[in-house]
């Protein structure tokens, strides 16, 4: 085993194309509309699948097991920003003259909720069997964190779990299912390496994929694996306070898009001699800044006010399994459901990423 991708690296994207009038059961961009403080407001929303991640740990080898994968929408935003494309039309950046490289990331086993009739550890079960060719049981999946992803736009909740393999377990050489354009390697990382991401001497994080990668190896260096959980430091339990409630959030699909900061796109290419389909949405980049008051030695963190999420965490909810986004009725929802409690951020407009 080595902790080197082994696929050979692709040379040459080529065929690049993107297109926006386009309809995909993984991107549905909307307007929402509602009330809020008896002021009508609106927002944009786009409606994608929760997802699940796993953090591996081939307890024989002492290595985590990630994936590498080429991400269109990485390889976009990365091209797109770059200072020679700033206010070009897709249709005139010369895609095919820039390194696939620039869309790879590594990052723990995952996958969309897409399959009815599955729960999420069974959905996370299916998907190390894919991408990593282990037999892991659902009953086996220790549950780290539910959390929400997207908060400005979709509010999905992302289900992160830890397991444990070996070679006993292997089923397979995983790779991904080639038929929905997925093309992935496995690496494996020593656990020292892992350390170096989690926890840089002094240095910067440097997570080659989502920041999700980066909050698994901290839970893992910090004590809170084998079920085996630090004592909280204190007994803080966040509860929002003032809570407002949202009435009459309604959808419509027939909006001016461009009043929004993202579009939907679907990119068409072809890499390592396969020509694939990659659906994907244009979203600002954000910056985040954590804010700590050292005199009292605390955390700063903003009660922030999310629809998006209300709706979000309103769709997973079991009563509403099934339903189409119209015909649920989001009155019925706690509105507590609707707060996030986060980091000082903002939407950075002047370059656009895709996610």
């Amino acid at each position: 085993f080595s902790s080197q991708p082994n696929q050979k690296m692709p040379e040459k994207i080529e065929n690049v194309s993107y297109i926006t009038e386009f309809d995909s059961k993984y991107q549905k961009a909307m307007e929402m509309t509602y009330t809020l403080d008896a002021t009508p407001r609106v927002a944009e929303f786009n409606q994608k699948m929760g997802s699940v991640a796993i953090l591996l740990y081939h307890t024989q080898l002492s290595k985590f097991l990630l994936v590498r994968q080429f991400r269109p929408a990485v390889f976009t935003s990365l091209v797109a920003n770059l200072p020679e494309n700033h206010d070009k039309e897709y249709s005139e950046i010369q895609w095919s003259d820039y390194s696939p490289e620039l869309g790879y990331t590594v990052e723990m086993c995952a996958g969309l909720i897409d399959k009815e009739g599955l729960t999420p550890e069974e959905i996370a079960s299916e998907e190390v069997a894919e991408e990593c060719g282990y037999n892991v049981e659902p009953s086996r999946l220790q549950s780290i964190s539910t959390f929400v992803v997207g908060a400005h736009q979709s509010g999905n909740a992302q289900y992160l779990y830890y397991a444990e393999i070996d070679e006993q377990m292997r089923i397979g050489d995983g790779g991904g299912n080639v038929h929905e354009g997925e093309v992935i390697s496995k690496v494996y990382w020593t656990v020292e390496e892992a350390k170096n991401v989690a926890c840089p001497d002094g240095g910067h994080c440097d997570v080659k994929g989502p920041p999700g990668v980066l909050f698994a190896f901290q839970w893992w260096f910090f004590g809170r694996k084998n079920e085996k959980s630090l004592p909280p430091p204190t007994s803080y339990t966040w509860q929002p306070r003032n809570v407002r409630t949202a009435d009459g959030i309604k959808f419509n699909t027939n909006f001016d898009r461009k009043k929004y900061g993202y579009n939907p796109k679907r990119m068409k290419f072809t890499l390592n001699s396969i020509t694939r389909t990659w659906d994907m949405s244009l979203c600002p980049d954000t910056a985040t800044c954590i804010l700590v008051d050292s005199v009292k030695r605390e955390l700063i963190l903003l009660q922030t006010l999310r629809i998006q999420v209300l709706v979000g965490k309103s769709r997973s909810l079991e009563e509403n399994q099934g339903k189409r986004i119209f015909d649920i009725d989001f009155g019925k929802s706690d509105p507590k459901m609707a707060y996030t409690e986060q980091d000082v951020s903002k939407l950075w407009f002047h370059f656009s990423s895709q996610c």
